[in-house]
């Protein structure tokens, strides 16, 4: 899995569209961690909309309470679509 191509200086300029904090990209090794916690406990948006698969790629707000997934390297920042990041997954390593 790779790293979701995003130059450093563009991450200035970006924002979570719903805490405006500025946005990191996790490492792999967090999404994996993520993937493993969906097993057990499913995700889902801010509206509350079950996700099937998790993203193996995104940005994270950087209170890590929303990841705005990726689709084909492009990170959706609609807020809609923003999905919770659970409690327990707010404390692994970036």
């Amino acid at each position: 899995m790779e790293s979701l191509p995003c130059p450093v200086w563009l991450l200035d300029y970006l924002r979570c569209p719903i805490s405006q904090t500025a946005l990191v990209i996790p490492s792999p090794g967090w999404f994996t961690k993520l993937a493993e916690f969906h097993t057990q406990t499913p995700l889902s948006t801010r509206l509350g909309r079950s996700i099937s698969e998790p993203p193996m790629q995104g940005l994270l707000s950087v209170d890590r309470q929303w990841l705005y997934p990726a689709e084909n390297q492009i990170p959706t920042l609609i807020p809609d679509e923003a999905i919770s990041v659970p409690e327990a997954m707010r404390n692994e390593n970036l």
